[in-house]
């Protein structure tokens, strides 16, 4: 019908950024990709929930992978999907979208911003993002920890919850769920100074944690 089709679709990436795809031929994407590689890719925050939780559209061009290419590019994906022993039946094909012209990231409500290929190109992985879901675990198994943060939100943002639960943390600060009168939306909090490393981490979150107590203390001595 020469509209847009979209699909689900397990992906991987070179060091370059550059999303890797391996289709059944039996599939419609496979055969809309290989007749026109204009395309979009949209990533989904895990354990993606609602429109108000984070997500990152790449938009350009897929194109066939070559035979030279397609060694490398297969160990990249296995080792992204290990069980995937599909993609060496014959009827997989190969892609890779290596020509970005733009992307589009939504940050929560309020945070929807537009990035160039350039500016693409030149991020590079957040440092911390991998020891999120262990931080975010620990934070929100723990009672007090959980009330530390729902202290902080009051302190940062004047805002008084019900609950706070730690999505996830990146180098410049931590996404909640917090709920707050019966409502439930996302919030983000920054960091006082940028974290290089997991104990950075714990740093940042400790010295906003103190910086509440302080304050408490303080203001009791006024009374």
């Amino acid at each position: 019908h020469d509209l847009p089709n979209g699909s689900v679709v397990e992906f991987a990436t070179n060091a370059l950024g550059h999303p890797v795809f391996a289709t059944s031929s039996l599939s419609s994407h496979c055969s809309d990709l290989t007749e026109d590689g204009r395309a979009s890719l949209t990533v989904l925050q895990d354990g993606f929930q609602s429109i108000a939780d984070r997500r990152i559209t790449l938009l350009g061009r897929v194109r066939p992978v070559t035979d030279t290419e397609r060694a490398e590019l297969r160990d990249l994906f296995l080792k992204k999907y290990p069980d995937a022993f599909y993609v060496d039946f014959a009827d997989f094909k190969w892609f890779i979208m290596d020509d970005i012209v733009g992307c589009r990231y939504f940050g929560g409500f309020g945070g929807a911003r537009k990035f160039s290929a350039k500016d693409y190109s030149a991020a590079s992985v957040d440092p911390v993002a991998v020891f999120s879901p262990h931080v975010c675990g620990h934070m929100n198994n723990d009672r007090d920890h959980r009330r530390d943060m729902q202290a902080v939100i009051s302190d940062v943002v004047g805002l008084t919850t019900e609950d706070a639960e730690m999505v996830s943390i990146d180098r410049l600060g931590m996404n909640f769920k917090v709920m707050h009168k019966g409502q439930s939306f996302a919030l983000r909090l920054p960091f006082p100074e940028p974290a290089e490393d997991r104990v950075a981490v714990k740093q940042q979150i400790v010295k906003m944690v103190k910086a509440v107590v302080s304050e408490d203390e303080d203001k009791e001595e006024d009374q």
